[in-house]
């Protein structure tokens, strides 16, 4: 099992927030626990929902009452519902989809790295190996070298395609997580060559300024345009909140 495998970032100013405060005051501090233990199994789900049918048997689980659990999920707006058959945390989805960007940023940065060391390991190792020169026995020793040679040739032209489509599709993905949190979408085309430029350590930045900015400018028709936020560089701009309490973090429900 990964470490990271249940993690998912914890607010600490999570009990201020109005539909907590509101939720501790009816239902106690259990209802607060029954809160947060909805969003840790919700974590440990593959899609972050959870059925709304099972509520019965989280709450014999954790010894409780159908009735309160059922009321954290419905009466304080900190959850969402789908099709009345499933729970889920809007602002968890998008927290995680922000870990799983990083996460896989990093994963790609290694493979490069690694790929690099093998190429360097590679051209060191056939650089060892002296060029064969043809004796007076020899009749078909560099013929063979040659055709195998043009087939080496064939299958790196081939490898090199795979390649590209495959960090062509790790583009497309990490280009639609960026589109998707900025949720700003004009000139995508225009964009994709912007961030096509980018290094990898400016869109982790990217990613990790976007949920920040959001909330500095709530309002989506005053947000920079999203290529006009790339060539400017504004994820090193500092941001200005209208109230101090938006710097918190707010509780699991957008």
């Amino acid at each position: 099992m990964k470490k990271d495998t249940f993690y998912f970032p914890h607010d600490s100013s999570a009990k201020d927030d109005p539909k907590c405060v509101l939720l501790i005051e009816q239902l106690g501090p259990e209802g607060y626990g029954i809160f947060w233990i909805l969003v840790e199994i919700l974590r440990g789900q593959p899609d972050y929902t959870y059925p709304i049918g099972l509520l019965p048997a989280l709450a014999r689980r954790y010894n409780t009452t159908n009735e309160k659990i059922k009321a954290v999920v419905v009466s304080y707006d900190l959850f969402s519902i789908s099709d009345d058959k499933f729970f889920f945390s809007e602002s968890l989805n998008r927290r995680m989809r922000e870990i799983e960007f990083k996460r896989k940023m990093l994963s790609e940065s290694g493979k490069k790295g690694n790929a690099k060391r093998w190429e360097l390991t590679e051209k060191e190792e056939h650089n060892r190996h002296p060029i064969a020169t043809r004796s007076p026995g020899d009749r078909h020793p560099i013929a063979i070298k040659e055709n195998k040679s043009k087939l080496n040739t064939n299958n790196i032209s081939a490898n090199a395609l795979t390649d590209s489509a495959s960090a062509s599709s790790d583009f497309d993905a990490d280009f639609n997580v960026f589109w998707d949190t900025y949720d700003k979408k004009r000139n995508r085309e225009k964009c994709i060559k912007l961030w096509k430029k980018l290094s990898e350590k400016e869109k982790e930045e990217i990613i990790d300024y976007i949920p920040d900015y959001k909330k500095a400018q709530p309002e989506k028709q005053f947000r920079k345009d999203p290529a006009t936020f790339i060539t400017q560089k504004s994820w090193n701009d500092e941001l200005i909140f209208n109230n101090e309490k938006e710097k918190d973090n707010e509780p699991y429900r957008i």
